[in-house]
């Protein structure tokens, strides 16, 4: 398991850790414990949209927890407002399932571990993507 550290306090130097996991092991492991000890979830995505097996896979592991979609970084040939509505559509599509989603125009790997710690995030799921031959 992967986890990020970042420093809470220069004087105290203490830090706080958030783990980080590709989904398809972050599904093994919580079926390995028989559930979540997890309350939130982050799961971050670099396209308009997250992949419908991505976002189906996430769903079925955070049935007793939080789950939220980050949508990270800036394409500067993206449109703001088809940015806009990938993201309204993507918060109707799982409105019931309270699903929370979110956008951050930073990419950078510190922007994504200071959205975790302010938002209380307890693991981060890596989207799988497959890798092109």
């Amino acid at each position: 398991m992967m986890s990020v550290t970042k420093s809470t306090s220069y004087e105290s130097g203490t830090t706080e850790l958030v783990p980080c996991l590709p989904l398809q092991s972050a599904k093994e492991l919580l079926e390995t414990m028989g559930g979540t000890t997890f309350k939130r979830l982050l799961l971050p995505f670099d396209n308009p949209c997250v992949s419908d097996s991505a976002l189906e896979m996430a769903l079925e592991m955070t049935p007793s927890a939080e789950l939220v979609l980050l949508h990270v970084g800036h394409d500067e040939e993206l449109d703001a407002e088809a940015l806009f509505t990938a993201l309204r559509g993507l918060q109707a599509q799982t409105q019931q399932a309270g699903v929370k989603v979110d956008s951050l125009v930073k990419d950078t790997a510190v922007s994504l571990l200071d959205y975790a710690h302010e938002h209380a995030i307890d693991l981060i799921l890596l989207p799988d993507k497959p890798v092109d031959a």
